[in-house]
């Protein structure tokens, strides 16, 4: 049971049948190692599990958003891939309403967290994601098993579907 789901319902921004899916599913378990949370001055700053657990911990369950990879190859801190805001993915999922046995198709499967949430919604075997960055597919894949989930994740081209387990009841972009 997460701390987050609580806080998610209390705010009202889930509804009973959904707190029992985030409720099983911990986001830290999709969070790599190294986060970066912004500062005062709009730079971020990283944050690291083993340096600064409680820190750490305490970002992954809140309802913010987490930049879970950052490009500084140019001289600036461009976020390439985040955990969304928790209500943000509630409210998401809510407007979709996948029900158990529907064939999802996910484009962009992040750091699997939500490809999670609509694996415990829906069935593993019902949900298909598709990534385009091969390290991000990886590590979701990795961070999907260890939670015990094993949905397709396709490293590819959302944009191309995944037409092998077409048709799709619930399509998210």
């Amino acid at each position: 049971m997460t701390p987050l789901a609580d806080t998610l319902q209390a705010s009202g921004e889930i509804d009973p049948t959904w707190h029992n899916t985030f409720a099983a599913i911990d986001r830290a378990a999709f969070l790599p190692d190294r986060i970066w949370l912004p500062d005062a001055d709009g730079r971020y700053r990283p944050i690291d599990r083993t340096q600064h657990p409680d820190t750490w911990h305490t970002a992954a369950q809140a309802d913010e958003p987490v930049v879970t990879h950052l490009d500084t190859s140019t001289g600036t801190q461009i976020p390439t891939s985040s955990a969304s805001k928790p209500t943000v993915v509630a409210r998401m999922l809510a407007a979709l309403d996948p029900q158990p046995g529907h064939r999802i198709l996910e484009a962009g499967t992040g750091a699997g967290y939500n490809t999670a949430l609509l694996a415990h919604r829906c069935g593993d075997h019902r949900v298909v994601s598709v990534e385009y960055d091969p390290r991000l597919a990886d590590a979701a894949r990795h961070a999907l098993q260890a939670a015990g989930h094993s949905p397709l994740i396709v490293t590819g081209d959302a944009a191309d579907g995944h037409p092998d387990r077409a048709p799709y009841d619930r399509i998210i972009v």
